[in-house]
C-alpha cells in the first residue's frame, strides 16, 4: 500500500482491538499477570510464565480515568490497553498502514489473545451446542487515526481502507466508516481526541458484533427446535433422544441470558464517557443517538431470547406430556395382565395346584418367564407406539422472520 502523503495528512495511530463484558476484578488478575507473569487462580505456573514471555511487556501501570484501565508497553513499541470493562486495544504509530497492521495481527494472534484466553480460562464453560453452531465474526475492530491541516482535503481511499458505509463529520474531526477500518481525521489541534474516540468506535463495533451474533444463533436454535415441535406424532422412544436435545438447547439459552443481562450496564457507562468527550456537540449527539439505538437493539435481541427461552420450554412440556403418555398407558395393560394372571393362579389354584416336584418348578418357571415377556413386549410396544403432539393454542405458531 502506499503511505498517505505527509504534506497535508499525518498518520499518528493504528489501533486496534474488541471488547468482551469484563469487570474490575478481570482488570486486576490482568494487572497482576502483566506485571508478575503470575495469576491467583489454578493455572499452570508454566504456561503463564510462557504467555506472559511471548507478550514481550517491558512497562506496566495502572491508569484512572472515566474507566481504570491497566497500560503496557512492548519491547517492540507497542501499546497495550485494558479497560476494566473488557475494552482492549493495542496500537503503535506508523506511516505504513499495511506493516503495521500486519504487525498488530501478528501480535493479536499468537500473544495477546492465547494469554489472556488461558487467563480466564477457568469458570462456566460455553455450552457444546454453542461451541458447535459456526458464526462468522467479522474481522477485529481496526481504527486509523490520521491527523490533518484540512478535513476537506482528504479523499477515503477505497482500495486502502474500503468502501465508505457510514460517515460523521464537524468542522474538525470527521469519521469514516468502511468495511475494513474505522477512519478517524482531526485537526492538528484536536489529536488528543482520536483516542478517545478510537475506544468509543471500538466498543460500540464490537458490542453490536456481538448482538449480531447472539441474533444468528437465536435463529439457528430456533429452527431445531421448530423441527420438534412440528412433529405430529413421536414414539415413546424418541422422547428420551429430543427431550435430551431440548435440555441441550435450554442450557444454551440460560447461557446467552445471562451473557445478555451482563451487557446492558456497559452501554451506560460507555455512553456516559462518550458524552464527556470534548467534541463538536453535533458529533457528541450524533455519539448518543448511536448508543441509543444500540441500546433499542440490545433490547430488542434480549426479549428474542426470552422468547426463544418460552419456546423450547413449551417444547419440553410436549414431549414429558408424551413420555407420561406411554407411562400411563404402560402402567394401565400391566394392571389388566396382572388382574388376569392372577384370575388364572386362582383357577388354578381352585381345582388342583401343581405339586412341588420337577413337573411344578418347570410350570412355575414357565409363569414367570411367560410374565417377563408379557412386561418386555408390553414396553417394546408401548415404546414404538406413535403418540399425538397435543399443541397448546398458539403453540406451533413460528416465531417472525428477520
Amino acid at each position: 500500500m502506499e503511505n498517505i502523503p505527509q504534506s497535508s495528512h499525518q498518520i499518528t495511530k493504528i489501533i486496534t482491538g474488541g471488547w468482551y463484558p469484563r469487570t474490575q476484578l478481570h482488570m486486576v488478575e490482568v494487572y497482576k499477570f502483566f506485571t508478575e507473569g503470575e495469576s491467583d487462580l489454578e493455572l499452570s505456573k508454566q504456561k503463564l510464565q510462557k504467555f506472559h514471555k511471548a507478550l514481550n511487556i517491558a512497562k506496566v501501570t495502572k491508569e484512572p480515568g472515566g474507566l481504570e484501565y491497566v497500560k503496557a508497553e512492548t519491547i517492540n513499541g507497542l501499546m497495550i490497553k485494558y479497560f476494566e470493562d473488557g475494552l482492549y486495544t493495542i496500537e503503535t504509530a506508523s506511516d505504513d498502514i499495511e506493516d503495521a497492521q500486519k504487525k498488530l495481527d501478528d501480535y493479536v494472534h499468537n500473544a495477546f489473545e492465547p494469554a489472556i484466553s488461558y487467563l480466564f480460562s477457568l469458570g462456566a464453560p460455553i455450552p457444546k451446542i454453542l461451541a458447535n453452531i459456526e458464526t462468522p465474526h467479522p474481522p477485529r475492530t481496526t481504527v486509523i487515526g490520521i491527523t490533518s491541516q484540512n478535513l476537506k482535503d482528504f479523499i477515503v481511499d477505497k482500495k486502502k481502507f474500503g468502501e465508505v458505509y457510514d460517515q460523521s463529520f464537524t468542522n474538525e474531526i470527521t469519521v469514516f466508516r468502511t468495511n475494513k477500518c474505522i477512519l478517524i481525521i482531526a485537526l492538528s489541534t484536536k489529536k488528543d481526541l482520536i483516542e478517545e474516540i478510537a475506544y468509543q468506535q471500538i466498543f460500540f463495533r464490537e458490542f453490536n458484533d456481538q448482538l449480531k451474533s447472539y441474533l444468528n444463533i437465536h435463529r439457528v436454535i430456533w429452527e431445531k427446535i421448530a423441527v420438534i415441535k412440528n412433529k405430529e406424532k413421536i414414539a415413546a422412544q424418541e422422547a428420551d433422544i429430543f427431550r435430551d436435545e431440548l435440555d441441550a438447547y435450554q442450557e444454551t439459552i440460560n447461557f446467552i441470558n445471562y451473557r445478555l443481562n451482563q451487557m446492558k450496564t456497559f452501554i451506560g457507562t460507555r455512553a456516559k464517557i462518550a458524552k464527556s468527550i470534548q467534541v463538536d456537540k453535533y458529533l457528541s449527539d450524533l455519539f448518543q443517538y448511536e448508543f441509543e439505538t444500540l441500546l433499542d437493539t440490545y433490547e430488542y435481541i434480549r426479549e428474542l431470547w426470552q422468547m426463544t427461552k418460552d419456546y423450547v420450554a413449551s417444547a419440553i412440556q410436549l414431549i414429558v406430556e408424551v413420555k407420561n403418555q406411554s407411562t400411563e398407558q404402560s402402567i394401565q395393560i400391566l394392571k389388566l395382565i396382572t388382574i388376569a394372571y392372577a384370575l388364572v393362579l386362582i383357577w388354578v389354584y381352585i381345582n388342583e395346584a401343581p405339586q412341588f416336584s420337577t413337573t411344578g418348578l418347570l410350570y412355575y418357571s414357565l409363569i414367570i418367564v411367560l410374565a417377563w415377556l408379557i412386561n418386555y413386549l408390553v414396553n417394546f410396544i408401548s415404546r414404538r407406539q406413535k403418540h399425538q403432539l397435543k399443541f397448546r393454542k398458539g403453540g406451533s405458531v413460528k416465531e417472525e422472520s428477520h
